[in-house]
């Protein structure tokens, strides 16, 4: 074991063994509220809900603990009764994925606020210290550039679903080569748009990624809309 983990898991386990609510031999119960998590600091926040990063009891004898990244989605907040219905079938499926390049969920539990008394659904995930994509994102973009727009919305057609898909395409492109299809014409708006309405861009590096990825990103970024997949196809 790394010894800053197993320090790690000593503090934690002395911690737990000091607390008044501890026993002589305490059972390993999983955690149903979010304060039975240790160290909790607040990572994220959205519409509905915050994300938090904490130390979760996996093993007692000796006491071992894993990070873990902990979405708490505020279900009094969500009032329209279909996202309400979409918000859990979407942690019913993420809660089954089990693959090496999506987020683990570990599990899910629901709780009642001790202050508020508001229902939440609480998260259990794999914490992965990186950051998020939109941070990302701006991190590498230059404000005001339109670089996700599609050619139709480039001079100012009506924005469709398709508008959607093609930027989707420039997303997924961006996680595969590090950077915009269109990020070397920043510098030049009119060469940008000429590029962004004939989809002239550099190809993601085709030793690392597959033929699939490749020709997901290139049927999203069809100039012609409707050449484009739908998200059903997709």
């Amino acid at each position: 074991m790394n010894p800053q983990n197993e320090q790690l898991n000593n503090y934690f386990y002395n911690q737990h063994q000091s607390s008044p609510y501890s026993y002589s031999k305490p059972a390993l119960v999983p955690a149903t509220s979010i304060y039975d998590f240790y160290s909790l600091f607040n990572i994220g926040s959205g519409a509905f809900a915050q994300v938090y990063r904490g130390y979760e009891l996996i093993k007692l004898a000796p006491a071992k603990y894993r990070e873990v990244a902990l979405k708490r989605i505020n279900l009094a907040a969500i009032t329209d009764p279909a996202i309400y219905k979409t918000t859990i079938n979407e942690v019913k499926i993420f809660t089954n994925l089990n693959h090496q390049n999506i987020v683990k969920c570990f599990r899910s539990f629901e709780e009642i606020s001790r202050y508020s008394q508001n229902k939440y659904l609480v998260l259990v995930l794999e914490y992965v210290n990186g950051g998020d994509l939109q941070s990302l994102i701006q991190a590498q973009t230059v404000c005001g550039t339109p670089y996700y727009m599609s050619p139709e919305r480039i001079i100012e057609e009506p924005y469709t679903f398709a508008s959607d898909i093609w930027s989707l395409g420039c997303i997924l492109y961006e996680m595969a080569a590090t950077k915009s299809p269109f990020f070397g014409e920043k510098d030049n708006v009119q060469s940008l748009i000429q590029k962004i309405q004939t989809a002239d861009y550099p190809p993601i590096p085709d030793d690392r990624y597959t033929p699939h990825l490749e020709f997901l990103i290139e049927s999203c970024m069809r100039p012609t809309m409707n050449e484009r997949p739908n998200a059903f196809t997709i």
